[in-house]
């Protein structure tokens, strides 16, 4: 009897375990993701002058967007709201796309507090962004004319306290030529090919540059990016 005890269980097919479910992830834990619920944004301009520095256009100003879905870059079509959102407790204006605020007269210094008061889709938060702007030191080198048609080679220098940049040729006409890097390098070997170049239109070129510091977070399960951006526009000759 007990040898048949042992041949049954030891015969007996092992009945496969139940998964452990995983734990939702914390709020505000960071995120590798690369698709958002939301992009919540600080951005200033800046200008290259003549002597080759950056001149400030206006203050920091606050920008978001949210999503129905996860998203790399936001979309009309899955264009969600929330109840309200706050920028460092300044209530955020929605214009039927996105959320911003008119700082005319507002000087925002960090911390740079979110508060988002959500519903079914965005859920709420606060979140405070400990990220400085990035920094840009290589005005000097930019070019100060193109030739349409010819390829234009240049590189971007003194890069810091960013994780990509988008390089860019607008011709103030519609033409818009963009170049993406993510990287930390402080400098970025740009290139614009002759078939690239030869579409713009000459008289109102600008060299544009785009430098993005992301910031990845999850909140009830969902990834949010809260980035600090300088956006520099340098024009230039065209021949």
């Amino acid at each position: 009897m007990y040898i048949a005890i042992f041949l049954f269980f030891s015969c007996k097919k092992e009945e496969p375990s139940t998964p452990t479910p995983s734990s939702p992830p914390v709020d505000g834990a960071a995120s590798n993701a690369t698709s958002y619920y939301g992009i919540l944004q600080l951005y200033k301009i800046f200008e290259v002058t003549d002597a080759d520095t950056l001149a400030g256009v206006g203050y920091i100003t606050p920008h978001a967007n949210f999503s129905q879905t996860p998203v790399g870059y936001m979309q009309n079509a899955y264009v969600a709201t929330v109840d309200s959102l706050f920028f460092n407790n300044v209530k955020m204006t929605y214009d039927g796309s996105y959320y911003y605020e008119d700082n005319t007269y507002t000087q925002y210094t960090s911390p740079y507090i979110w508060q988002t008061y959500g519903n079914s889709i965005i859920p709420s938060f606060t979140y405070t962004n400990p990220n400085p702007l990035p920094t840009y030191t290589g005005c000097a080198v930019l070019p100060d004319s193109i030739k349409l048609g010819k390829q234009l080679n240049f590189n971007l220098t003194g890069l810091s306290g960013y994780s990509k940049v988008l390089c860019f040729l607008s011709d103030g006409m519609g033409g818009f030529v963009p170049k993406e890097f993510v990287s930390t390098n402080s400098t970025i070997s740009v290139s614009f090919s002759e078939s690239e170049t030869t579409g713009l239109a000459s008289g109102n070129m600008v060299i544009g540059i785009w430098i993005i510091k992301d910031n990845v977070r999850y909140f009830g399960g969902k990834s949010f990016n809260f980035t600090t951006d300088i956006l520099i526009s340098k024009p230039v000759y065209t021949q």
